[in-house]
């Protein structure tokens, strides 16, 4: 089976909340911008649906989790270039976020492959 299909068990209790050091790192590298208040409500969410925050040590590959992820943006990001909606500034401004996705997936992968 594929890491990218791979199948992560449910969360057990950890510790800590990954959250809150993740808004802590945001703000120091940028501030208080408007996703840390995106981040606070994406927080709550989680919170509403496993009764934690994302915590230390649950049981999940936390690079196997981010390396799932980062192939779900490519894609989602891949529509919104695709669909054709926006500007060409809009849509050069997506398609190098998406490249640093990619950067990132890649770079994700070789840390997966290389701790085995």
């Amino acid at each position: 089976m594929s890491i990218a299909n791979e199948k992560e068990p449910a969360p057990v209790q950890g510790h800590g909340d990954m959250w809150y050091s993740a808004i802590v790192f945001t703000s120091i590298l940028h501030g208080d911008t408007d996703i840390i208040q995106d981040m606070k409500d994406r927080r709550e969410f989680g919170i509403q649906k496993y009764g934690v925050p994302l915590q230390c040590h649950n049981g999940r590959d936390g690079l196997v989790d981010a390396y799932q992820e980062a192939l779900d943006m490519i894609v989602y990001l891949t529509q919104v270039s695709n669909e054709n909606l926006y500007n060409d500034d809009y849509i050069d401004s997506i398609n190098i976020i998406r490249e640093s996705i990619v950067d990132s997936a890649v770079t994700l992968k070789r840390l997966i492959n290389e701790r085995s």
